[in-house]
């Protein structure tokens, strides 16, 4: 069955296919590569073709093929009216697509994460950005408390990414992590600008740690982001709102009620809108 195309912004330019010239009785590779729908989160692979054909594969064990057949009509050249030589159609075969991930040896994985750990702790951002670039591909609890010191350091941009990362990880170690950034105000956050600054920077922390535990795969951490409920930051305030309202509970219902009460407008009419949604679905 056909796969329907994703859907979703484009970013970069939709220029035609180079000219490919195929000599009689020869083969030809072309690379296939990433143009500009992003990468999707969660998906087991992406096949990216231009602006109009792009599409994710799931995880879903299921197996995904790619063929297609490519016709070039009759037709003249509008310039000199001379019919072009070559028409025809080019049937390119059924090939799988790859989305099993890569084998991990396990024998190997171990020490591989000892000497990304330390790294990833690098004052040099390139040293830690290469580090948990490659350490955000293993799926091993080996990981975890690397991604705690992450947490627990006063660099944004590690303590943003260590906290996506442990969203999708299981056990308690994993949301000891999400704790931590749920708690993260402006004097942990090092030397800033100024305090209002680094407020906004933990007030940025504690709103990932919210996404993050509505997505968190332990059971405990919805009841933990309902805690978050009277955060000072109103984003926070506004998340764990439009979170409740998404699961059906008297205590998510009370929650709800509550945010149509809350100090901040935004806040106000989001609580009061979902409250609306909810009666007239009934």
């Amino acid at each position: 069955r056909d796969i329907p195309i994703s859907g979703g912004a484009y970013s970069g330019f939709s220029v035609d296919t180079p000219p490919l010239v195929l000599p009689l009785d020869s083969l030809l590779r072309f690379r296939i590569g990433p143009t500009g729908w992003g990468v999707g989160a969660d998906q087991a692979a992406m096949l990216d073709l231009g602006s109009q054909y792009g599409w994710l594969f799931p995880h879903d064990s299921k197996a995904y093929y790619l063929q297609a057949t490519l016709e070039l009509p009759p037709q003249k050249d509008d310039r000199s009216g001379d019919a072009i030589v070559w028409h025809g159609k080019l049937h390119l075969p059924r090939v799988r697509i790859p989305i099993e991930p890569d084998p991990i040896d396990p024998k190997t994985i171990g020490p591989r994460i000892d000497e990304l750990g330390p790294k990833l702790l690098d004052p040099n951002s390139e040293v830690s950005d290469a580090a948990i670039d490659e350490l955000s591909l293993i799926d091993d609890p080996r990981v975890i408390p690397w991604y705690i010191k992450a947490v627990k350091s006063d660099t944004y941009s590690l303590r943003f990414r260590a906290i996506d990362r442990l969203a999708r990880m299981e056990g308690d170690e994993a949301l000891a992590g999400l704790k931590i950034g749920m708690t993260t105000r402006g004097s942990d956050m090092g030397h800033c600008a100024t305090e209002q600054v680094a407020a906004d920077i933990a007030g940025n922390i504690r709103l990932l740690a919210a996404q993050s535990l509505e997505r968190s795969p332990h059971p405990q951490a919805k009841s933990l982001l309902w805690t978050m409920e009277k955060d000072p930051s109103k984003s926070v305030r506004l998340t764990v709102v439009q979170a409740a309202a998404r699961v059906d509970t008297p205590e998510t219902l009370a929650i709800v009620q509550r945010g149509t009460q809350d100090t901040d407008k935004m806040v106000r009419d989001e609580a009061t809108r979902l409250m609306n949604d909810r009666r007239n679905s009934k």
